[in-house]
């Protein structure tokens, strides 16, 4: 039996009110380490026309507020990281699945972002793309469901970053290349943080891959 985290769907932040949400994509929001829904939910007004915006609380209380997974002042093991990032991912996943979406994509910031490309390892075609901003693969071993797939990823990563480290942005790439039709972005003038100029950025991709779908969907009806 694998461990599953739930999400506390109390905590869900929306775009649109209850009625206004069926049957439309859904893009889901993972914010960073130590941080809450409350970051995604300031850049609502960017989610893709058509679409709705649902911001998740991870479920580890740090002491500043929220984690999908709490490894501060820890020294994990690959294979303890995997467990933890893998029992929330069934928690966010079983969370999607109850909803009434006509498709989702995923969209992360820092921690948030490697929960974002964990989902996408565990089910590489469920999501329409992956937007990550500032973050990084957390397993980088290889996956022949992912090489098989090819995903539509964007990565995003400041110049000014001084929280993912160069050889771990470097190997996330590298992953990201060999197993995604991936995006990489290297934006001048961002440090860590979740900018409006970065979170634009994020959305526009998931926005234009919402659309690339919608293009490329056969033709609904019968023709008389």
């Amino acid at each position: 039996m694998h461990d599953v985290v739930p999400i506390d769907e109390e905590a869900v932040l929306w775009s649109a009110p209850e009625g206004e949400r069926a049957d439309r994509p859904l893009v889901v929001l993972l914010h960073g380490f130590g941080h809450d829904e409350t970051d995604w939910a300031q850049h609502f007004d960017s989610i893709p026309p058509g679409a709705v915006g649902a911001s998740l609380r991870g479920p580890a209380a740090t002491g500043r507020g929220w984690a999908w997974a709490d490894f501060s002042g820890q020294k994990l093991r690959m294979a303890q990281g995997n467990r933890a990032m893998s029992a929330v991912a069934r928690g966010v996943a079983g969370w999607i699945a109850r909803q009434d979406a006509s498709s989702v994509s995923l969209v992360g910031w820092s921690q948030g972002g490697a929960l974002a490309l964990h989902l996408l390892r565990k089910s590489p075609s469920a999501y329409v793309s992956c937007a990550v901003v500032a973050g990084y693969v957390w397993d980088r071993t290889p996956h022949a469901g992912v090489k098989r797939a090819r995903p539509n990823v964007w990565y995003g990563l400041g110049d000014g970053d001084d929280v993912i480290a160069p050889r771990l942005a470097g190997s996330s790439r590298r992953w990201l290349a060999d197993h995604t039709d991936a995006v990489i972005a290297d934006l001048e003038g961002e440090d860590h943080g979740l900018s409006r100029a970065f979170a634009r950025r994020a959305l526009l991709y998931t926005g234009e891959q919402l659309a690339r779908e919608r293009a490329e969907a056969p033709a609904s009806g019968v023709e008389g």
